[in-house]
């Protein structure tokens, strides 16, 4: 079953490569740009209300890149304009809550063990530990991003279900395949 949802996966993005380029190359020159003005006007390990600005456009970029390409894979080159979705909707309204609400849990897990365990000699094991169960619980709740993206609803609570007899599988192809796609592409 993993070969084939990975085979269909990479397949699907080579079939619609020419209208993923076109609806991305706008995005990826904002992050670009973004990414210059990073570099150019604020200083290294220094993170003030302009460098907030622009980590918060870039995560706004960056949901229009995941919007664009999952309406692509899932509905069709048609989904999406030529070039690119250009203005906010109520979709990418939802996309940004159900964002913030899983930033929110994986700073639920992360804060308290970084806190409690900082100054343990076995900080590195039990953070490593908690970033493990922070990786499971993004691929069971992450189905909500694609739904999303369609226009479907889907609470947190509907994609932990759907994924309750697919934990593996979930892990596997929503969180090793793309880092190590990343990885290699990248």
């Amino acid at each position: 079953m993993y070969k084939e949802i990975i085979t269909k996966s990479l397949k699907d993005v080579f079939e619609n490569y020419d209208a993923i380029l076109k609806a991305l190359i706008i995005p990826v020159i904002l992050l670009f740009l973004i990414e210059y003005v990073s570099n150019e006007f604020t200083k290294p390990n220094e993170f003030g209300v302009f460098s907030i600005v622009l980590v918060i456009l870039s995560l706004l970029v960056d949901m229009i890149i995941l919007i664009s390409v999952h309406r692509i894979l899932i509905l069709g080159r048609d989904s999406v304009p030529t070039w690119g979705i250009r203005s906010y909707t109520k979709r990418e309204y939802k996309f940004v809550l159900k964002y913030l609400g899983m930033i929110g849990i994986v700073v639920l897990c992360l804060v308290p063990t970084i806190l409690i365990f900082s100054q343990s000699p076995i900080f590195y094991m039990v953070a490593l530990f908690v970033l493990t169960l922070v990786l499971i619980i993004i691929s069971r709740i992450s189905l909500v991003f694609p739904a999303i993206s369609i226009d479907e609803d889907m609470s947190f609570k509907e994609s932990w279900a759907l994924t309750k007899n697919y934990k593996m599988l979930s892990f596997t192809t929503i969180i090793i395949f793309p880092l190590l796609f990343s990885i290699i592409v990248g």
